[in-house]
């Protein structure tokens, strides 16, 4: 058995794919224990994504224990001895990233859409940006989602619904252990619909409550009493990047190349045209 990191990248000189591979060397991954697919290719969509990721899954050994990761807007920060730990301990086939928020449609670029909750007593949202299992196991998900599915995270909420074999044993990371899925706002209460857009806004006006989620101890990211092998920030583009950013130069330092946006540069044009409301009715009250 071996662990194995799995990500697909078309573009492996784009600046947060770079990023995404500094990260990984500094937290001890080798070139021989990871798989970049699609490297120099066209991207086609997230059902040819998944087909690559079934096409590398075939290679393997199916007792190989593979972790799956986006790389455009991911930073890992665990060693395989790390993600084989938290594996063991949760005694199960697969583990799922969780996100705390559930769109209906994209919104400024945030992905996932999603369609529901994978828990019928509370909101608990399946993100496709970090999953852990073995390969036989990620196989035949993946080989289902690629089949039915454009978007892998409705595929992934089908298939643990419907089509889950009887035996396999699926755990969820709802203590953000392996990835801490990084959104908006407190991340104390899950969201959907109007409550992750209020949690978006807020963040433009008060990006304080967002930085807040993620702190340093041990110069490794700290987030609700774990230290998350993973950090993701889904819908990069809804920010210009600060979330990302904020972590990347934070943990990564002077290796991180930043790109897009900063909480400082977002909040400041949120207040913008406030400010120059404000000015006018000064202005035009003195008058």
């Amino acid at each position: 058995m071996k662990t194995v990191l799995i990500t697909v990248a078309t573009d492996p000189d784009n600046p947060y794919f770079q990023n995404w591979l500094k990260s990984t060397k500094k937290a001890g991954w080798t070139d021989s224990q990871m798989r970049v697919l699609g490297k120099n290719e066209a991207w086609q969509g997230w059902a040819w994504r998944c087909k690559k990721i079934v096409s590398a899954l075939q290679r393997l050994n199916p007792r190989d224990l593979v972790i799956f990761c986006d790389s455009y807007d991911l930073l890992v920060f665990g060693s395989p001895t790390e993600f084989q730990n938290i594996h063991f301990n949760y005694q199960c086939d697969i583990l799922l990233g969780m996100d705390y928020a559930c769109v209906d449609k994209q919104v400024l670029g945030i992905k996932p859409t999603c369609s529901g909750s994978v828990q019928p007593d509370r909101l608990l949202f399946v993100n496709g940006g970090g999953i852990m299992g073995w390969a036989n196991d990620l196989l035949k998900a993946y080989t289902y989602i690629a089949k039915y599915h454009q978007d892998d995270q409705i595929g992934w909420h089908d298939y643990l619904q419907h089509h889950l074999p009887q035996r396999t044993k699926v755990r969820f990371d709802e203590q953000n252990q392996m990835i801490f899925n990084f959104m908006f706002g407190d991340h104390k209460h899950p969201d959907k619909h109007i409550g992750v857009y209020m949690k978006y806004v807020e963040m433009l006006f008060n990006p304080w409550k967002t930085m807040h989620n993620v702190k340093e101890k041990n110069g490794r990211p700290y987030v609700k009493q774990q230290y998350p092998l993973m950090v993701h920030t889904p819908g990069i583009t809804a920010d210009g990047g600060a979330r990302y950013n904020y972590v990347g130069k934070k943990f990564l330092q002077e290796s991180f190349q930043s790109k897009g946006l900063k909480f400082w540069m977002l909040t400041t044009l949120a207040y913008i045209p406030f400010v120059i409301i404000i000015v006018f009715i000064v202005y035009f009250h003195s008058k």
